[in-house]
């Protein structure tokens, strides 16, 4: 069957990139320098992370939703927020609305091809969808539920459900770095009447103090 796997590529990187390229013609300033590979933008994260769900949910089974169709569903339901958690968010509900408003089972086409229908292992393997449109529809209800948490414990429990022990030991290792390195520089606070942590103090927060388990300076 024919494809355009050079096409697909630049509509991937034209969708990941559509909300810094407006900001900078909003802005009327150059070009920033290329990003190293550590930086990459929120898109291309949520489409690591779906793929590491899907590992996790689903195992090497037939079951298991093809690459290609999740980093186009990914994509499409994309609309340029820069924050990876709100951008995961909105698109896990957008997905979801797209299964909800198809007629019969989601045809997901090759936005670089319009005859490719990427999806058509789904045509020959209805369990496979019905198991798709299932774990979609959990991945969405237990992402909303892990901001609820309190309690890095259950924070981690819910990161391993979702991506593994692997990935949520070097979330958990890496949160507690960040939260020590912010507390020496006297950036951490609580909110009020909670045991939130933020960031700077405000008025209804309150600054954490250092860490002097060696003793006060004199």
């Amino acid at each position: 069957m024919a494809s355009n796997p050079k096409g697909y590529a630049g509509w991937f990187e034209g969708r990941a990139r559509q909300v810094v390229i407006r900001q900078l013609l909003e802005k009327a300033a150059p070009l920033p320098d290329p990003q190293p590979v550590h930086a990459k933008l929120p898109l291309k994260l949520c489409v690591q992370l779906i793929k590491r769900w899907r590992d996790i949910h689903y195992g090497e089974g037939p079951l298991a939703p093809i690459s290609i169709v999740l980093t186009t569903l990914v994509a499409h339901a994309y609309r340029g927020e820069q924050s990876t958690v709100k951008a995961m968010e909105l698109i896990l509900t957008g997905i979801s609305s797209m299964i909800r408003s198809s007629s019969g089972r989601l045809v997901v086409l090759n936005p670089a091809n319009g005859d490719e229908d990427l999806s058509e292992r789904w045509e020959a393997n209805p369990a496979a969808y019905r198991a798709f449109t299932s774990g979609i529809e959990e991945f969405e209800a237990r992402w909303k539920a892990l901001f609820q948490l309190r309690g890095v414990d259950k924070v981690a429990r819910a990161l391993e459900q979702l991506f593994g022990e692997e990935v949520a030991k070097r979330v958990v290792e890496k949160q507690t770095r960040d939260i020590e390195a912010a507390r020496a520089r006297n950036e951490l606070a609580m909110k009020k009447g909670s045991r939130i942590v933020t960031g700077l103090a405000t008025g209804t927060a309150i600054s954490i103090p250092r860490n002097t388990f060696y003793g006060e300076k004199e």
